[in-house]
């Protein structure tokens, strides 16, 4: 066999090597974001603020947060379209308050019955957003079973 025609058959499985490369990366995607697509959103994601504290497993406040509301719970992300950091069952909110002007605090229980107390800082000068979320969180929510 000549060179050139080694050249050819080298040339031509390098590209085919690296066409099913890619096409293996491409095809997979992150645990998150199949399960975005899963669940359907009933709501825009609306700014929760900086999670201070209250979630489950959570080691440290989460700076910028959303929630979605799904059919069956209200779900936290870091930013718009970041990792899930958490969720609060929508029928199992017991109280929503709101401490400082401007923080929320959420009472709840998770599906075992623990209560958690998960607290959102909307940060100074934010009365109005923190009232608005909160009569978000008041339409949203499930009767308790």
């Amino acid at each position: 066999m000549n060179n050139t025609v080694l050249v050819i058959i080298f040339v031509a499985v390098a590209i085919g090597v690296l066409l099913y490369i890619s096409k293996r990366m491409s095809s997979k995607t992150a645990p998150e974001e199949t399960a975005t697509e899963t669940e359907k959103e009933l709501t825009e994601r609306f700014h929760m603020g900086q999670c201070l504290s209250g979630m489950p497993n959570m080691a440290r406040p989460f700076p910028l947060v959303f929630c979605a509301v799904t059919e069956n719970d209200f779900v936290f992300r870091m930013g718009t379209k970041g990792n899930e950091i958490g969720r609060i069952p929508r029928g199992n909110i017991r109280t929503i308050t709101i401490d400082n002007k401007h923080c929320l605090k959420i009472d709840w229980n998770d599906a075992h019955g623990a209560p958690f107390s998960t607290v959102f800082d909307f940060g100074k000068n934010s009365e109005a957003e923190v009232d608005r979320t909160k009569n978000g969180f008041n339409t949203w929510m499930k009767a308790s079973v």
